[in-house]
C-alpha cells in the first residue's frame, strides 16, 4: 500500500504542469486505472489519485489535443474518471478532495453535451456547501459551463437555472466576501445567457447586485481602507480589498444589466474606484452620462474597455532579469525602446474616454476647444522607437506556402501544439526558460510575439496573433520591415471595431496613452521628452499624470508639437533584388527614400519637408548601366558622390565605363585606401603601417605596376578548380533544393554551373515576379520541368508572362499551373505553339477552357500525360451541353498515356479526347458530375456513334485493349458503364470508389473479362449492393489478384474461400469496415491465404480467437495492422508477437470511431476514412448517400471528400512493392 501511495504521488508531481506527461499517462491506460483506484481505494492513496486527474484535467482545458481523445463522452476512461468525480463531489467529506474533485470537473466543461445535466447538478448543489471554499470553487467551475467560450454556454446556463442554482448562488454572494469576484462572474453570465428567465426575476437580481456593490466598495466600514482604496484608483489593496478591476465582470455585468433590462444608480465603476463613477440605464438599455465624483462638472459618457492581454505579465516575467546578450539582441532588432518598459494598470474610464475620441478618418484625437493630435507613423517611432524600414509586414491568412508551412509547424512544435497558437501565458513562460540559454532566433520570435501582441495588436479572442509571423521568419529582415506602418494601421482598425461594438479593444493601448500624455501640456506643467518616449514615461510619472486627468477632466490643456531628436534613426532598409535573380530591383525606391528625407526634415521642424515629399523624381539613365555587376554598388554610389558638384545631369560625366573591370578594381582599392587611411578612423595609423608590411611580402612589381600575388607570401588555391564543370553539374543534380542554392552562393563558377545544370524550378507566379523572368531563366536556362503556383488571394502572371517563359524554355518537357487565374486561352495557345515538346501538364483552379486545351492537344504531339482538376473556364455557359465546345482528340492524341480529370462540372466534355486516344493507359475520373455510361460505352464501341464532332471517327476498338488502369471515385456511373469496361481486357488496376449505382452485376462483367486483374479496390459505401455473388466471380476468374482492398462490403465465408483458394499471389488484403467478417472468416483467410505478406482488417467484429489464427496460418505474413477492433486485445497481441518473432503487429484498439456532434468542441463529428495508394484523394467510409441519379446527390457528399483518413491507404501505400502502374505509366 505504501508503494501505491508513493506511486501515485510521483505520478502528481509529474502530471503537475507537465502536457506531455499527462499525454503519456492517458495513453497508457492510466486514467482507467485512476478510475478504479479513486473507486476502491480510501485516505492518503484516493487523495493522491484525484490530485493526478485534477492536474491532467487542468492541462487538458488549455490543450485540444490531449483533451479530445482522453475525456470525449465516449470514452470508456474518460466516462469512468467523470462518473468518479461526480461521486467524490456528492459523497466525499474531505473539502480538500471535492475542491480538486469540482476543479477538474471545471476543466472538463467543454467535453460535456447539452444533455450531460447529471454534472451540473451535484455542483449547484455545492453552492449551498458549508465550506464556502468549496462553494467558491463550484462558482468557478459553473462559470467555465456559461462561459461565451463554451459552444453549449446557453443550454448549460438553462440547466443551472432549472436545478434551482440561482438561490444559493445570491446567498453565497452575501455570506462569502471571498466568492464574491467569482460568483459575480456566474451571475452577469446567467443574465446573459438567459436574461429573460423568470428565476432570475424571482431572485430579484437586481437587488442581490445592489448589495454586492456595497459589499465591494467598503470593507466592514473600514474608512481609511476605503480613503486608500480612492486615493489608488484602480489598485486594489491586496488581502485587505477582495474586488480587483475586472475587465472581464465589468463587460458581463453592464451587459446582464443591459438584457434584463433593469435599472442601476449606483454599480461599481470600471476602474474599480469606489463610488468614482455611476452608470445609469433605462428600459430601453441607454446609458445617462455618469458623474465623476472628484469633478462633477467633467461629465463624460463612455463604456467599458477592457483587454484580452495587457503588459503586466510581460513586464513582470520576460523583461524582468534579462541578460545584457538577450538585450543587446532585442536593440539589434529595433525593439530596444520596449526594454524600458514599465507601465501600471490603467485606468479603464480613461482609457475609455482616450480612445473613443479617437477620429479614425482624420487619424487624430479630437479635444476640447476644437483641438486635436494629428497622428502619424512618425508618432509610433518617437513612442515606441521601432523601425520605420522599407518592407510591409505582410500577414499570412492561409497555410499555403510551403515555407509558412515548415516555419508555422516547427513554431508551434515549441508549445507541444499541432494547429492554433499557445495562450499568452505559454509564450511568456517559454520566454523564461530561454533567458538562461544563449539568444537563438526562437527567443527573438516569442520576444516578438510578446510585444506586438500587449503592445501593438492583440486579439478579441484568446489566441495570439502570431500570423505577421510570415515577414519574420527570417530574424535578420525583422529591422528592416515598417513596424510603425503596421502599428498605424493596427491602430486604425483596431479603434474602429471598438467603437462599433467590439467587447475587447485590441490596439495600441500604451502608444495612444503615451502620445496624449506627451503631446497634451497640462498647467503649464513640462512634460519630460526623451526618445524613445516610452523609456520616460514610467509607472510613478504616469500615476501622477493619471491624477491630474481625473482631477481636472480630459482633453483640457495645450497641443505641443512633436518632439526633436537629434538623432533620428529611420532604419531606411535597402531595396536591393534577389541576386539569384540576376540584378537589383530599385523600384519604388526614389520615392522611399524621399519620403524619408521628408520625415527627417519634418523632425528638424523645416518648412520645406512638405515641398520636398512633393518633388518628383526620375532615374537617370546612365551611359555605363549593366546588369552583370551586383557586387559594386557601394563603388558606383562612391563614384557618383565624388563627381557630381550640381551641375546638370545633361553635363555630368561620371567617369565610369561600361563593364570595365580594370577599372573596378582600381576604383576599389582607392577608395578603400581613402577609407582605411583617412584621419577620422581612429586606427588609421595601426591599419598603415600593417598595410605596408603585408604589400612588402605579397605584392610583386612588374612593369605595368603593382600587382596582388602570387608573390612569396602564402597561396590558397581552389581545391575544386579541377572538377570539371559537368562532374560539378553532376555533382549538384544528387542534392537537395536547398543545398543547391547554398551551393551556388559559393562563388561565382559554382553559381553558374549550378543554373546551367537546374532541370526542375518552381515559382511562386504572381504578377510581381513578371519584371524578373529574363533575368530567371537566363541563369536557368537548362530548365524542362516548371510548376508556377500561385496564391489565391494574390494576382498570378499574365499571358505576356508565359509567352516569355514559353520562348526561354522551348525544350519544356513538363508544366504544373496551380491558381493562375489570369492566363486566358490566348496565352496556353502561345505557349503551346512555343513548347511542342511538351509531354506532361497538369492544371488545377485555372479559369482557361476548351480553346486552350485543344491548342495544347493539337500542337503537343508528344503529350504523354494530362492532369485536370477544378478548370473553371470549361463551365457551360448554356442550357445545354451542346453550348459548350468539346475538347480532343487533336494530334497529340496518338501519344496520350495517362488522363486524370477532378472535380469538374462538365467532365464529358473531354468525351472526344478519352475516345480518340488510342495508346491510352491510365483513366482516373474523380469528383466528375454527370452521367459516365455514355462515355465508357464509347470507348468500347463503335466511336463515330459519339455525337462530338473529331477529326478521327475509325471504329477500330482495338486500341483500348491496352488500357491498364481506371479509377472511378465519386462520379455517376452504374453496371453498364462497368459492362462496357469489361471490354478492356488488359485492365490490370481497378479502383470502384463510392459510385452507390455499381452493383454485383458489373462486378461480375468485369471480373469475366479483365482476368489479369492484379489490384482491386472497391468502396461499396456500405450500400450492400456489392457482396458475395460478384466476389466470387472476381476469385473464380482474376487469379493473379496479388492487392484486394474491400471498404463498406459484408463478404461472407463463402466468397473469401473462393478467393483465397483460387487467388493463390494475393499478398495484400485490407478489410475495413465490414459487418460480416468475424472469427470463421479470419480462420479461412489463415488458412488458405499462403502467400499473403500484409494484412490489415479495420471496424470489423474479430476477436482474440481470430487473430489467433494468424499465428498457425498465412506462412508468408509479415505485417498485421488491426485498428478499431473493440473485441481485439492487446493480450493476443502480446501472445501473437512471441509466437512469431517476425511478425509486425499493429494494434489501435482504443480509438473512437465517431465524436458526439452533441458536444461542445467546436467542428461536429468528423468521419473516418479511407484513402488508396494510387488515388490521391482522401474517401470516407462512415454513411452511405441517399440513392439519387441526379447531380444534387454529388453537391450533398462534396464536402464529405475533405474528412478523415484511413488506415487502409496509410498501409498499402507501404506495402506497394515499386510502381503501380506498368506498360509505359510511371
Amino acid at each position: 500500500m505504501e508503494l501505491k501511495i508513493r506511486c501515485a504521488k510521483a505520478l502528481w508531481m509529474l502530471a503537475k504542469d507537465s502536457v506531455i506527461n499527462s499525454h503519456r499517462i492517458t495513453e497508457t491506460k492510466g486514467l482507467l486505472s485512476l478510475a478504479k483506484l479513486i473507486e476502491r481505494e480510501t485516505g492518503e492513496l484516493r487523495k493522491n489519485c484525484v490530485m493526478v486527474v485534477m492536474e491532467i484535467t487542468l492541462a487538458a482545458e488549455s490543450n485540444a489535443d490531449l483533451r479530445r481523445p482522453a475525456f470525449k463522452t465516449s470514452s470508456p476512461a474518460g466516462k469512468a474518471v467523470v462518473v468518479q468525480l461526480l461521486r467524490v463531489i456528492k459523497e466525499s467529506s474531505d473539502p480538500v478532495l471535492q475542491i480538486a474533485a469540482i476543479k477538474s470537473t471545471g476543466c472538463l466543461s467543454r467535453t460535456f453535451s447539452a444533455k450531460e445535466t447529471r454534472v451540473i447538478g451535484p455542483l449547484v448543489e455545492q453552492l449551498s456547501s458549508n465550506n464556502h471554499e468549496v462553494g467558491t470553487e463550484a462558482a468557478v467551475a459553473l462559470a467555465k459551463f456559461v462561459d461565451p467560450e463554451n459552444f453549449l454556454c446557453h443550454e448549460h446556463s438553462k440547466a443551472i437555472i432549472e436545478f434551482d442554482g440561482v438561490v444559493p448562488l445570491l446567498r453565497l454572494l452575501r455570506e462569502s466576501e471571498r466568492a464574491q469576484v467569482n460568483g459575480l462572474v456566474l451571475l452577469c453570465h446567467l443574465a446573459i445567457n438567459a436574461g429573460n428567465s423568470e428565476a432570475l426575476e424571482r431572485a430579484r437580481l437586481l437587488t442581490a447586485l445592489e448589495g454586492t456593490d456595497r459589499n465591494l466598495t467598503a470593507h466592514d466600514g473600514d474608512e481609511a481602507l476605503v480613503k486608500k482604496k480612492k486615493s489608488d484608483g484602480d489598485e486594489a489593496v491586496k488581502n485587505d480589498v477582495q474586488w480587483s478591476r475586472s475587465p472581464i465582470v465589468e463587460s458581463s455585468l453592464l451587459e446582464a444589466i443591459n438584457n434584463d433590462h433593469i435599472q442601476s444608480d449606483n454599480l461599481v465603476g470600471v476602474d474599480g474606484a469606489t463610488t468614482s463613477n455611476q452608470f445609469t440605464t433605462t428600459s430601453s438599455g441607454n446609458a445617462n452620462k455618469s458623474t465623476n465624483v472628484d469633478n462633477k462638472e467633467d461629465q463624460m459618457e463612455c463604456r467599458a474597455l477592457s483587454q484580452r492581454i495587457t503588459p503586466k505579465n510581460f513586464m513582470n516575467t520576460v523583461l524582468k532579469d534579462l541578460p545584457k546578450s538577450h538585450k543587446a539582441a532585442i536593440r539589434k532588432i529595433g525593439f530596444g525602446g520596449f526594454l524600458d518598459l514599465d507601465l501600471n494598470a490603467h485606468k479603464s474610464v480613461f482609457c475609455s474616454k482616450l480612445v473613443s475620441s479617437f477620429d479614425c478618418d482624420r487619424v487624430s484625437l479630437v479635444l476640447e476647444r476644437n483641438q486635436e493630435i494629428e497622428i502619424t507613423p512618425v508618432d509610433i517611432h518617437l513612442v515606441y522607437g521601432l523601425p520605420m524600414g522599407g518592407e510591409i509586414i505582410k500577414e499570412q491568412q492561409q497555410e499555403e506556402d510551403e515555407e509558412w508551412v515548415d516555419f508555422i509547424r516547427q513554431w508551434r512544435s515549441y508549445f507541444g501544439l499541432s494547429c492554433g497558437s499557445p495562450s499568452n501565458s505559454v509564450i511568456i513562460n517559454r520566454i523564461k526558460e530561454l533567458k538562461k540559454q544563449p539568444v537563438c532566433d526562437e527567443f527573438i520570435w516569442h520576444f516578438v510575439v510578446s510585444v506586438v501582441n500587449c503592445c501593438m495588436r492583440s486579439t478579441a479572442n484568446p489566441s495570439l496573433n502570431y500570423k505577421f509571423l510570415y515577414s519574420c521568419m527570417d530574424t535578420k529582415k525583422i529591422e528592416c520591415l515598417d513596424w510603425c506602418e503596421y502599428v498605424y494601421m493596427s491602430l486604425k482598425s483596431s479603434v474602429s471595431e471598438w467603437q462599433g461594438g467590439s467587447a475587447f479593444f485590441t490596439g495600441p493601448l500604451p502608444f495612444l496613452m503615451i502620445c496624449y500624455f506627451d503631446r497634451l501640456q497640462r498647467s503649464k506643467i513640462s512634460n519630460p521628452r526623451q526618445f524613445p518616449l516610452l523609456s520616460i514615461w514610467k509607472k510613478d510619472l504616469i500615476k501622477e499624470r493619471m491624477k491630474l486627468e481625473m482631477k481636472r477632466g480630459f482633453g483640457k490643456g495645450h497641443v505641443l508639437d512633436r518632439m526633436e531628436v537629434d538623432r533620428h534613426d529611420n532604419n531606411i532598409s535597402q531595396v536591393a533584388g534577389d541576386p539569384e535573380l540576376g540584378g537589383s530591383d530599385v523600384s519604388g525606391s526614389n520615392e522611399m527614400l524621399l519620403r524619408a528625407f521628408s520625415m527627417f526634415l519634418s523632425t528638424k521642424r523645416s518648412k520645406c519637408d512638405q515641398e520636398v515629399s512633393s518633388f518628383k523624381t526620375r532615374t537617370l539613365k546612365m551611359s555605363w548601366r549593366t546588369n552583370d555587376n551586383n557586387d559594386d554598388c557601394g563603388v558606383f554610389l562612391l563614384k557618383h558622390m565624388e563627381t557630381y558638384h550640381g551641375e546638370k545631369d545633361t553635363n555630368w560625366e561620371s567617369g565610369i565605363k561600361l563593364n570595365d573591370i580594370n577599372q573596378m578594381k582600381k576604383l576599389r582599392v582607392d577608395f578603400c585606401a581613402k577609407i582605411l587611411s583617412h584621419k577620422e578612423n581612429e586606427l588609421h595609423h595601426e591599419i598603415t603601417s600593417r598595410s605596408r608590411k603585408w604589400a612588402k611580402e605579397n605584392i610583386v612589381k612588374s612593369e605595368d605596376g603593382p600587382n596582388l600575388g602570387p608573390g612569396p607570401g602564402p597561396i590558397f588555391p581552389d581545391p575544386t578548380s579541377e572538377i570539371p564543370d559537368e562532374c560539378l553539374a553532376h555533382i549538384f543534380l544528387s542534392l537537395s533544393s536547398g543545398d543547391r542554392k547554398r551551393c551556388s552562393l559559393v562563388c561565382k563558377r559554382w553559381f553558374l554551373v549550378e543554373g546551367q545544370s537546374r532541370c526542375r524550378l518552381s515559382l511562386n507566379a504572381n504578377k510581381d515576379i513578371s519584371a524578373h523572368l529574363p533575368s530567371l531563366f537566363s541563369r536557368f536556362d537548362s530548365v524542362t520541368k516548371l510548376a508556377l503556383r500561385c496564391d489565391r488571394r494574390s494576382i498570378s502572371i499574365s499571358d505576356d508572362a508565359l509567352v516569355l517563359i514559353s520562348l526561354r524554355c522551348r525544350n519544356l518537357t513538363r508544366l504544373k499551373l496551380r491558381g493562375c487565374r489570369e492566363l486566358t486561352d490566348l496565352g496556353i495557345a502561345a505557349f503551346a505553339q512555343n513548347c511542342k515538346s511538351l509531354k506532361k501538364l497538369s492544371c488545377g483552379s485555372c479559369v482557361f477552357g476548351a480553346k486552350g486545351l485543344n491548342a495544347v492537344l493539337e500542337h503537343c504531339v508528344l503529350l504523354e500525360e494530362i492532369s485536370i482538376k477544378r478548370l473553371r473556364g470549361i463551365n457551360n455557359d448554356g442550357d445545354s451541353e451542346a453550348a459548350a465546345e468539346p475538347i480532343g482528340p487533336g494530334l497529340a492524341a496518338k501519344s496520350l498515356k495517362s488522363i486524370c480529370l477532378k472535380e469538374l462540372y462538365n467532365g464529358q466534355l473531354f468525351g472526344p479526347l478519352i475516345v480518340g486516344s488510342k495508346n491510352l493507359k491510365t483513366l482516373k475520373l474523380i469528383r466528375c458530375l454527370g452521367e459516365w455510361d455514355r462515355v465508357l460505352e464509347m470507348m468500347a464501341t463503335d466511336k463515330s456513334n459519339y455525337n462530338y464532332n473529331y477529326s478521327n471517327n475509325s471504329s477500330d476498338n482495338s486500341n483500348f485493349n491496352g488500357l491498364v488502369e481506371i479509377h472511378l471515385e465519386r462520379i455517376q456511373v452504374t453496371d453498364f458503364g462497368l459492362s462496357a469496361l469489361s471490354n478492356c481486357a488488359s485492365l490490370e488496376i481497378l479502383h470502384l470508389v463510392k459510385t452507390p449505382e455499381c452493383t454485383n452485376i458489373g462486378i461480375i462483367s468485369v471480373a469475366e473479362r479483365c482476368k489479369l486483374l492484379r489490384k482491386v479496390h472497391i468502396d461499396g459505401w456500405r450500400t450492400n449492393k456489392i457482396g458475395d455473388e460478384g466476389l466470387i466471380v472476381l476469385g473464380k476468374n482474376c487469379v493473379n489478384l496479388q492487392e484486394l482492398v474491400l471498404i463498406g462490403i459484408n463478404p461472407t465465408n463463402t466468397s473469401l474461400e473462393v478467393i483465397a483458394s483460387n487467388c493463390r499471389n494475393l499478398e495484400r488484403l485490407a478489410l475495413c469496415s465490414s459487418e460480416t467478417i468475424g472469427d470463421a472468416e479470419m480462420v479461412c483467410i489463415a488458412t488458405k491465404c499462403s502467400a499473403l505478406k500484409k494484412f490489415c482488417i479495420k471496424s470489423c467484429p474479430i476477436s482474440d480467437n481470430g487473430l489467433e489464427a494468424l499465428a498457425w496460418g498465412c506462412p508468408n505474413l509479415v505485417k498485421i495492422k488491426v485498428k478499431k477492433c473493440r473485441d481485439v486485445t492487446r493480450d493476443v497481441v502480446e501472445w501473437l508477437r512471441e509466437k512469431r518473432e517476425a511478425l509486425i503487429v499493429n494494434l489501435d484498439a482504443d480509438e473512437i470511431e465517431a465524436v458526439d456532434a452533441s458536444a461542445s468542441e467546436a467542428g461536429g463529428a468528423q468521419e473516418d476514412g479511407a484513402d488508396f495508394p494510387a488515388v490521391d484523394t482522401d474517401v470516407t467510409s462512415v454513411q452511405a448517400p441517399p440513392r439519387s441519379n441526379g447531380r444534387g446527390s454529388l453537391f450533398r457528399t462534396k464536402l464529405s471528400f475533405l474528412f478523415g483518413r484511413n488506415i487502409a491507404a496509410c498501409a498499402l501505400r507501404r506495402w506497394s512493392t515499386g510502381s503501380s502502374n506498368t506498360n509505359g505509366n510511371q
